[in-house]
């Protein structure tokens, strides 16, 4: 205990790991460890992220009472001996309950259920929950959903579902009946990489219902399972398939079709059972904003929440409010916020300039982008105007360009877009599950022709809302409306093509040279960069 107070580091060690500092109730500081490694989704234990939380806050070893350690059961990328030298570790192989205690910071109404859903979390006897007697199995079998109670002051388990794991049972790998499975079984074969959820999402607008295609999922109130027939479809199919073939299209949308169903079935079926109408999502599906944006909208829901870092990087934050509460009889609400990185000093040897905000927006309205760099990093996978690229919407061919010369991705990707809260309502009716990017909102018609560079083929657009308007973001957004008449601009992640988002300054510059941006705001600085 340092200055009367308890300092907790939460660690997550499997696939995109991380840590966090915990002080009291408050969140100090998070970090995923591909941010300071460069490598994406980077597993093992964080230990960089661990140094880079003690030296950032001034801390020693000596000075952290508890040291909470989300591990998966089988890793064998752990550093116990490093361990050692902390007061107090305490492991557990616990999965969705740490999803859960992460998802329910981002409650708006209390009571509320959790809904944990993703590829697999752990074994049955892992879980260690006096009200149910979980045991382990002779075959390898992993929780796939799970549903919690919480009100503020204690987090109950209502419901769990295991499945049996197949290891690679199919030619494209292991199997297991979850959704997040399924979908990122769609995301290998389409696009020959796991992490790939989010271009199937977009590219499942791109496709329309295909009676060939068999239905990939079967489900009651109490059951779910991925249809056996679908499976072996998808594990004949060519293995050239790609994103452009009208196949691979109609297969995305079948997979977010039923996704998006399947969880309007869910939310309606713990509705009815539980009779109460605020809802948390957590795990990786929660990241689909797209069936978020749905689900906000159900005529029976009166809101739903998610996390900013719903997948597995924000188990280290959730590991350390388990923690916490466990500690604190007060049940004092968790403080935390998306900005948990460190600060940098500006000390760039480039040739630089003091910011000007109408400069800014000069370069934006002159359709140049602009990196923009500012205070710590965010937790979790969307850029929110500390580590962003910004652009004007106005101009359909800037989402190509984008597209092409930047990001380095697939065409049809959308771009994420940034609003002053005030404004929302000129631009959509709809409800929404987090102001950090994760909803999916459709757009106005008025509006659509008027920012084609952000508007999906489906009408819909990611959104960041802005409350602060004195933020760095919010005063160039509104100098932007004021010049234009468009509330909004294109915030996407300053980062190139299969890389981490940026983290230091240097890797700002580093990135903008080699994705040739030659304007990047630096905290209160202009950097014109020559790109050559």
């Amino acid at each position: 205990m340092k200055n009367g107070k308890t300092y907790i580091i939460g660690v997550h060690s499997g696939h995109d790991s991380s840590a966090c500092l915990l002080i009291e109730n408050k969140l100090e500081m998070a970090i995923a460890k591909e941010r300071i490694t460069r490598k994406k989704h980077d597993s093992g234990d964080p230990i960089q992220c661990i140094e880079y939380i003690l030296k950032a806050k001034n801390l020693k070893k000596e000075d952290i009472d508890t040291v909470v350690r989300s591990n998966w059961f089988d890793s064998v990328e752990l550093n116990n001996d490093y361990y050692t030298e902390f007061q107090d570790v305490k492991v557990s192989y616990e999965h969705h309950f740490f999803h859960a205690h992460a998802a329910s910071c981002a409650a708006v109404n209390l009571p509320c259920i959790i809904l944990i859903v993703d590829g697999r979390g752990c074994r049955p006897q892992d879980i260690k929950d006096n009200r149910f007697n979980f045991e382990k199995t002779e075959y390898p079998c992993f929780e796939v959903e799970s549903v919690y109670y919480y009100d503020g002051q204690k987090m109950e388990l209502l419901e769990k579902k295991f499945s049996k794991y197949y290891k690679n049972k199919f030619r494209w790998g292991s199997h297991i009946d979850s959704l997040g499975y399924a979908y990122s079984t769609i995301s290998k074969i389409i696009f020959r990489n796991s992490y790939a959820a989010g271009k199937v999402m977009a590219l499942s607008s791109k496709g329309r219902f295909d009676n060939k295609i068999p239905f990939p999922f079967f489900y009651d109130e109490e059951n779910f399972k991925v249809n056996e027939i679908w499976l072996e479809y998808i594990d004949k199919l060519n293995i050239s398939l790609n994103w452009k073939m009208k196949k691979a299209q109609n297969l995305a949308f079948s997979v977010q079709n039923a996704l998006e169903e399947y969880l309007s079935f869910k939310l309606e079926t713990l509705y009815k059972k539980y009779q109460i109408n605020s809802f948390c999502i957590g795990g990786g599906v929660a990241l689909n904003c797209k069936c978020n944006g749905l689900l906000a909208n159900l005529a029976f829901v009166e809101n739903v929440n998610v996390f900013n870092a719903s997948g597995d990087d924000g188990l280290s934050f959730g590991s350390a409010v388990w923690f916490y509460r466990n500690q604190d009889t007060k049940h004092k609400t968790i403080e935390w916020t998306y900005e948990t990185g460190k600060t940098y000093s500006n000390r760039s040897s480039f040739p630089c300039e003091v910011v000007c905000i109408h400069e800014i927006v000069k370069h934006l309205t002159n359709d140049k982008i602009v990196g923009l760099f500012s205070g710590g990093s965010e937790f979790g996978p969307r850029a929110l105007g500390n580590r962003s690229i910004l652009a004007s919407p106005l101009n359909n061919s800037m989402k190509k360009y984008l597209n092409l010369y930047v990001k380095g991705r697939e065409i049809f990707r959308p771009f994420g877009g940034s609003i002053l809260k005030r404004n929302l309502e000129k631009i959509t009716m709809d409800n929404y599950v987090s102001p950090y990017m994760l909803s999916a909102f459709k757009i106005k018609d008025e509006w659509k022709v008027k920012i084609p560079a952000l508007v999906h083929i489906d009408g819909t657009v990611r959104l960041h809302i802005i409350e602060d308007e004195n933020s760095l973001l919010g005063k160039i957004i509104n100098d932007f409306e004021l010049l234009t008449g468009c509330p909004l601009l294109i915030n996407t992640s300053f980062n190139g093509k299969d890389e981490p988002i940026v983290e230091t300054i240097e890797e700002a510059i580093f990135s903008a040279k080699k994705i040739g941006i030659n304007i990047v705001v630096i905290e209160d600085r202009f950097i014109y960069l020559d790109s050559s």
